[in-house]
């Protein structure tokens, strides 16, 4: 019979050791600050656009975060479906980008040469990476301002597309709006 309780005493004391163990490591893990979430500002673009086009290189997509107005300049295709005072009659709606950080919004390229009708217009300020929206006219309520991050895809040296991440952004329309990328047009002329 000691056998008999002998193996007893031992799984016993095995169940004990394990208990002990499994608190001690609970304890410990809540002791443990969850790690910060990254940030889609922080990230580095996928493929960076090097700046110098080689022959090799010429065709390949890259990436580049806009700070300066001329990295954007030109016509952009983009959604206008959050606002009924200045939607397009296909949902669609085209903005230009001036190197003087102008910015117009309008229902066809033509349309974005200058103030069209209810369309929004106003600046763009760049500064560290985040491109500030002050709207000047046709304003929706608490959309004055918002900042983000912008980043031009390009194939080659090519613009194919603007990317927008928000930072600081109260606007849900325009929040909506460039939830999606804006595709490259043409060059502002």
């Amino acid at each position: 019979m000691t056998n008999y309780y002998a193996k007893r005493l031992r799984i016993m004391v095995f169940i004990v050791a394990l208990f002990v163990w499994g608190t001690v490591s609970l304890i410990k893990a809540q002791g443990t600050p969850a790690p910060a979430p990254i940030s889609q500002t922080d990230l580095e673009p996928l493929v960076p656009c090097t700046g110098t086009a080689v022959a090799s290189q010429e065709m390949k997509p890259c990436v580049t975060i806009v700070t300066d107005p001329a990295d954007l300049t030109g016509i952009w295709k983009t959604y206008v479906l959050a606002n009924p005072a200045f939607a397009s009659s296909d949902g669609m709606g085209y903005i230009r980008f001036n190197k003087d950080g102008t910015f117009f919004i309008a229902d066809t390229p033509e349309n974005t040469a200058s103030v069209h009708g209810n369309f929004p217009y106003g600046t763009i300020a760049i500064a560290d990476g985040q491109l500030t929206f002050t709207v000047t006219s046709q304003t929706p309520p608490g959309c004055d301002t918002g900042v983000w991050q912008v980043r031009v895809i390009k194939l080659g040296d090519q613009p194919i597309a603007l990317s927008f991440i928000p930072i600081k952004d109260q606007c849900a329309p325009r929040q909506a709006n460039l939830s999606q990328p804006a595709l490259w047009v043409s060059s502002a002329k």
